[in-house]
């Protein structure tokens, strides 16, 4: 079953949802929940209405709520009002959520037994991660949140991701959150709070100061990031000097994305101060977007000697963003860009650029373009830049071009970012036929998605890998159902237990990596405070992958604190980059493939940064 899984043959598998074996009915029906198979749903809704068994029904109903079909949600309600083991109901209200089925539940509430308030939590949240405009349910949500526990979590879990006025539950939230001791659910309190308590600073101000928990103030200033009122300052001031790097580099970057104004002596002090180098790099790209052209022009000096003396790419990649803040370092960046054999660098300086072609003050650097260039505008010049980068064919600049190439909210000529008649689309058939599937089939994805929107036709969603990589049962046979590994780095080691049961196809894959050593001297390519590291790139930015590709896994399992999970470019395109959550992530449930969780040595997870060094991973004995 597994093989035809694999192969992703819906019509066979559907055979053994009539097996005389319950476990085999079961495991098929679990199949299914990774597959997206509209061959399977009326197979499946026929399980949960006339399995024997309550265990298949339940995995039939976790499956159904995979495929997240709205058209799905008033079926399944039918079949939870008429279900009586309550294992089934809880998962069968669960898919009801994850179909958009909100609207259905709030119209029976009073029929919904208090028993299942927990999978009624459940089910909102996923339903708002589809739909996050449902303002109608916050009344239910800060009944829900009352109820501690899992409930809890979950319904302040949706009222974080909510775009509708949540302040009603204020009141009600404010007095859960000194009482709740767990770190994941209070964190997602204290954000309920900061993301829409614009009018309330004093109450979040002294909340801030008094945390404990890294994760909890990291949730303050994420959360304030919404307001639009320069009241969230005096919070920022104290988030620079924080005594945690993630806080520090969150309030940096929040200085980025904002028009606030911060006294630039105070920040000139942190620069002076701060040891994280991509930290520091953001408060001097912000000294830079701040300050007159005398002092940009000395700021810019100073970072392009540190750059000139620097051995770490990544340091120096972070430099080279910050100098995207002064419009006289185009040049600067564009000759790095171009000349540089390094590929971190050659990202770092079209990033860059391309943050400049999307600033506010475009039009301004316009003017000034034109006063010193009078053969072409900035627009065609910068046409020119993003096209002959594409033309590297390097995967990172050509995701990155191409992206940008269809990105509406530019200021442009066209409605377009730069206007590209339809006749010149040849060089995005070009950069097509360069990448090598399915090695690099997020830029092959980008590349196709633009040529369509281009050519003004409806852009499709993301591709999915031929099937390329089997499942090793030899190797899954040696695995120890309770392998550990330890994930050496240069900070210290961290132990983690492999889900081979659950995910036998992504463990195996992960343990042929890992007897290769291929994960040997890695670095951290991506680190997003309070969400995730993510490691295992071969080219060190993101963009690289190997030329197999596996099947997504999906299963009961949830994203918790220290669970490992595979990285993809969409369903069935994982590879060998894969992260570890800093917290309880619920949105990536059923979404990603969770293969592992951290046994020992969380605090280090929580300190490394971009750029720290796996030196090793190891199986260890059991």
């Amino acid at each position: 079953m597994y093989n035809f899984a694999d192969e992703r043959n819906s019509e066979v598998l559907i055979e053994y949802l009539q097996n005389e074996s319950d476990e085999i009915r079961e495991h098929a029906c679990l199949l299914f929940g990774s597959m997206n198979s509209k061959e399977a749903i009326e197979p499946l809704l026929k399980v949960v209405q006339t399995d024997k068994v309550s265990d298949v029904r339940k995995a039939a109903a976790f499956a159904l709520g995979q495929y997240q079909q709205e058209t799905l949600s008033d079926s399944l309600y039918q079949c939870f009002r008429l279900e009586e083991n309550a294992a089934v109901k809880n998962e069968l209200m669960i898919a009801i959520g994850k179909c958009d089925g909100a609207e259905i539940l709030l119209k029976n509430r009073k029929e919904i037994d208090s028993d299942y308030n927990e999978s009624l939590a459940k089910a909102l949240f996923y339903s708002i991660r589809k739909n996050p405009e449902q303002s109608n349910i916050v009344p239910l949500l800060t009944e829900l949140v009352s109820i501690d526990g899992e409930c809890r979590f979950y319904a302040a879990s949706a009222l974080s991701k909510m775009k509708a006025d949540i302040s009603s539950s204020h009141d009600n939230i404010k007095l859960l959150i000194s009482e709740e001791s767990n770190i994941s659910t209070r964190s997602i309190l204290v954000k309920c709070i900061a993301i829409s308590g614009e009018n309330d600073f004093a109450y979040i101000d002294n909340l801030f100061k008094s945390e404990k928990e890294y994760l909890c103030r990291l949730s303050i200033v994420r959360g304030i990031s919404s307001w639009k009122s320069s009241s969230s300052l005096k919070l920022i001031q104290q988030a620079l000097s924080d005594e945690h790097p993630h806080i520090r580099e969150t309030a940096a970057e929040y200085l980025l994305n904002h028009e606030n104004d911060i006294s630039l002596d105070l920040l000139k002090k942190c620069v002076s101060v701060e040891k994280s180098p991509r930290t520091k790099y953001y408060e001097y790209e912000y000294l830079l977007s701040k300050s007159n052209s005398i002092e940009s022009s000395e700021i810019s000096k100073v970072l392009k000697r540190n750059y000139a003396t620097e051995k770490d790419e990544y340091v120096r990649g972070y430099i080279v963003k910050s100098l995207s803040a002064d419009f006289t370092n185009l040049r600067f960046l564009e000759e790095e860009c171009f000349n540089t054999t390094s590929i971190l660098i050659r990202e770092f300086c079209f990033e860059a650029l391309l943050k400049i072609r999307s600033s506010k003050r475009f039009p301004e650097y316009a003017v000034i373009w034109r006063k010193e260039t009078s053969t072409q505008s900035l627009e065609e010049h910068f046409k020119e830049v993003i096209l002959d980068c594409i033309a590297t064919y390097d995967v990172s600049l050509v995701a990155l071009g191409a992206g940008y190439l269809r990105d509406t909210t530019l200021l442009g000529t066209s409605k377009t970012v730069l206007p590209i008649p339809y006749t010149d689309l040849k060089f995005l058939e070009d950069a097509m036929s360069k990448m090598r599937l399915p090695r690099d089939i997020e830029s092959y994805t980008e590349l196709l998605k633009t040529l369509r929107f281009l050519e003004g036709k409806a852009v499709d969603g993301d591709l999915k890998p031929e099937f390329n990589h089997p499942i090793d049962w030899d190797l899954v046979e040696r695995i120890p159902v309770d392998q550990h590994i330890a994930i050496v780095t240069e900070f210290g080691s961290i132990e983690a237990e492999l889900w081979v049961n659950d995910a036998p196809g992504t463990v195996a894959n992960f343990v042929k990596l890992i007897q290769d050593q291929f994960y040997s001297n890695k670095r951290l390519h991506r680190v997003v405070p309070g969400f995730v590291i993510q490691d295992g790139c071969p080219r060190g930015d993101g963009f690289g992958s190997t030329m197999q590709t596996i099947r997504s896994e999906f299963t009961y399992r949830n994203f918790d604190e220290g669970v490992l999970g595979m990285a993809s470019a969409g369903p069935d395109t994982e590879s060998c980059q894969w992260f570890i959550s800093h917290t309880r992530t619920p949105h990536l449930n059923g979404r990603y493939t969770a293969f592992g969780k951290v046994t020992k040595g969380m605090d280090i997870v929580h300190r490394l940064e971009i750029g720290a060094k796996i030196l090793r991973i190891e199986l260890l004995p059991n």
